[in-house]
């Protein structure tokens, strides 16, 4: 389980907790051994959007909602924290952070 938050576009991701983004000090010390584009890359890796499984437009108020077996019909929000699973490149929500 990954904790994250939801990035809504035209359809609802999971943008997981990554590594931190890398200081100026060790993004220099690593230029010296030119390995700067490394970092850059597992830092831009580890932010990879996930599109979620089980969340639904609704047909007339025109929000997302979240569909558990504990809470059915939840609104879910843009950058609202939130616990997932990862499975076969999909994310499904476990349980959700109120703002």
């Amino acid at each position: 389980m990954k904790t994250g938050k939801i990035v809504i576009t035209d359809k609802v991701y999971f943008e997981p907790d990554g590594l931190p983004k890398p200081s100026k000090a060790i993004y220099y010390r690593a230029k010296l051994y030119h390995f700067e584009n490394l970092i850059i890359q597992k830092y831009k890796a580890s932010k990879q959007l996930i599109e979620v499984e089980n969340v639904v437009l609704g047909k007339y108020t025109k929000r997302w909602r979240w569909f558990n077996e504990d809470e059915i019909g939840a609104i879910i929000i843009n950058n609202q924290p939130c616990k997932a699973k990862i499975e076969n490149g999909k994310a499904i929500i476990i349980s959700l952070t109120k703002k």
